[in-house]
């Protein structure tokens, strides 16, 4: 008999990296009850979702990382001597109609079931533009907001494919919940196999999510004592900022490559931890007003979908009576320039750091960095006050920075 098979396929900024590490950090609790966390790493999983879902696209790493992950990691499941086999992977959420129907076909007659997370839309808006900034994009704060606001309009993700519109495309990417539920839901998953999973509004117990999940995935939660070694941390305004303007001028071409370097080394080692030290992103009336409107049809979504709801849809408020956690601004100024140079003085040494790292790891594989010269073009931060402009000079550093570790990255690859 096949394992039952659930697929957490969570819309982004919903809880999902705290919950897949959360995970890892019970492997072995969760296999003493028969449930197996798929793949010996999570990024299996991943591999297997761009596979699936086509995510390549033109950076030839990943397309050749991904090839076939997806029936590998199908066979695997499927193979798994136990109650249930788990993947965990948000992009899911984007998959259309014709996407979900190859996935669930390719487990045959195993038990499918699908669990998606949702997360009220006042915290996911400023949390989404976050992760467009640290994914390579460009817009600021007030014109996310904007795009956002018409994410709803005509041809919503479509127009804004054609506008080349950030904020429209990556929100209705990441957060039609309608379409989600259209594609993985009844008929192709029964109601009863469908779980939709709120996040809880702040306040909650620490640990509620994950006992919501567990209910959802049929999981004990009991035994697994493990806390999550990590979870998406949240950047302050002032420094999502800093990594937007790097961005504008460094435009990578390739995504794992900004990962790699700007993701997860300028955005979340270098600035993440400066997130109490720094103002958030606040939402305007006319967001804070489109979120409660957006949380209605998420409600209804699921509600005429007739699928299992684990938590409570009120978690979801469409009335601002009902949402009192959320900060909203009139009109929020930008950060200032002190701010965001404040933010780069502690990321520049983080950078040189990793720069320094990937070079010696060249040298030690007989190979010379050849990064000199472009290091000798470095302003470097006790300088930075000098300069006409001393923002702009910081983050020109930093552009320097990060297009060196690259280069370095990919020749130690290469190698």
């Amino acid at each position: 008999m096949s394992p039952r098979i659930v697929l957490h396929i969570g819309a982004m900024k919903t809880g999902t990296t705290y919950l897949q590490h959360r995970m890892l950090a019970n492997r072995a609790p969760l296999a003493a009850q028969g449930v197996d966390f798929v793949g010996d790493k999570w990024s299996e999983q991943v591999r297997a979702t761009q596979d699936l879902l086509g995510l390549g696209g033109t950076d030839p790493q990943i397309a050749r990382l991904s090839k076939g992950a997806w029936p590998r990691t199908v066979e695997q499941m499927l193979a798994h001597d136990g109650v249930a086999s788990v993947l965990s992977m948000e992009f899911l959420s984007f998959a259309h109609a014709e996407d979900a129907a190859r996935a669930v076909a390719a487990f045959g007659d195993a038990e499918v079931h699908v669990v998606l997370t949702v997360r009220d839309a006042a915290a996911v808006i400023p949390a989404q533009w976050q992760t467009s900034v640290t994914s390579g994009g460009t817009d600021d704060w007030s014109t996310f907001q904007r795009g956002v606001r018409r994410s709803t309009g005509l041809g919503g993700a479509a127009v804004g494919l054609l506008t080349r519109d950030q904020a429209r495309r990556a929100f209705r990417e990441a957060q039609d919940v309608a379409r989600m539920v259209s594609a993985w839901g009844p008929p192709l998953v029964p109601a009863e196999r469908f779980h939709v999973v709120t996040v809880p509004l702040p306040g909650a117990p620490k640990d509620l999510l994950w006992e919501r999940f567990c209910a959802a995935a049929g999981i004990d939660p009991a035994p697994c004592t493990g806390e999550a070694k990590q979870s998406n941390e949240s950047l302050g305004y002032a420094s999502t900022e800093l990594v937007r303007r790097v961005n504008e001028t460094l435009s990578l071409d390739s995504p794992m490559d900004h990962n790699k370097t700007v993701k997860d080394h300028l955005a979340h080692k270098a600035l993440a931890p400066r997130r109490r030290l720094e103002d958030r992103a606040r939402l305007d009336p006319a967001t804070y007003a489109f979120a409660l409107e957006w949380n209605g049809r998420v409600r209804e979504a699921v509600a005429d979908a007739g699928v299992h709801v684990v938590g409570d849809l009120s978690e979801l408020p469409v009335d601002a009576a009902d949402a009192g956690h959320v900060e909203v601004t009139e009109e929020q100024e930008p950060p200032s320039e002190e701010a965001v140079l404040d933010a780069a003085r502690t990321a520049y040494p983080v950078m040189r750091d990793l720069v320094g790292r990937r070079a010696r790891k060249l040298r030690s594989m007989g190979r010379k960095p050849r990064s000199k010269k472009a290091l000798e073009r470095l302003v470097r931060p006790r300088r930075w006050a000098r300069r006409p402009d001393p923002t702009a000079a910081a983050v020109a550093d930093l552009v320097v920075l990060c297009r060196v570790a690259v280069r370095l990255r990919r020749r130690i690859r290469g190698a």
